[in-house]
């Protein structure tokens, strides 16, 4: 889905990954769980190191589910509260809003893989901790900059306006 596609998935496609992501991550809690103590490659931290891996898609879900009921609406109710929706709001366009995103889940992959020695008691902690933290920040910078584009003078929304009008011609 980088521009300039002519193609762009849908629901189906996301859901297959989707899938695809839940299934190798059981998989693999699954198969580190199986290995030796004295393996090379056992994690420690199996759970959080799996939950870190998906991080992104799952904390993302969450947070919409927990918006839409918040806010009395089926949780299965299509918006625009994604964590990329809130990107393209700040500003960003498609391909930084996908580069921050990418950039954020490998900081949670780098973060799995030094826990690694460590137990689930510290490395889950931290994945969570992190992941409402940089949600928060994003929440934050969102809403700032909601309650700036309100506190405008009119002078310079007209200003604005003109601008668009413009560049839209």
């Amino acid at each position: 889905n980088w521009y300039p596609s002519n193609i762009f998935m849908g629901d189906t496609g996301s859901l297959l990954i989707g899938f695809f992501l839940a299934a190798s991550t059981i998989y693999f809690i699954d198969s580190n769980f199986k290995l030796p103590a004295e393996s090379l490659f056992k994690f420690n931290a199996f759970i959080a190191s799996g939950v870190g891996m998906v991080i992104i898609p799952l904390y993302d879900t969450l947070r919409v589910f927990c918006k839409r009921v918040l806010a009395g609406k089926s949780p299965m109710h299509p918006d625009k509260n994604h964590v990329h929706h809130v990107l393209l709001k700040l500003g960003l366009n498609h391909a930084w809003a996908t580069i921050v995103l990418i950039t954020v889940q490998l900081l949670f992959v780098a973060l799995v893989i030094g826990g690694r020695e460590l137990g689930d008691i510290f490395v889950l902690p931290a994945v969570i901790g992190l992941v409402v933290c940089l949600g928060s920040f994003l929440d934050f910078l969102y809403h700032r900059k909601v309650r700036d584009k309100r506190n405008i003078p009119e002078e310079l929304k007209d200003e604005a306006k003109q601008v668009f009008l413009r560049k839209s011609a």
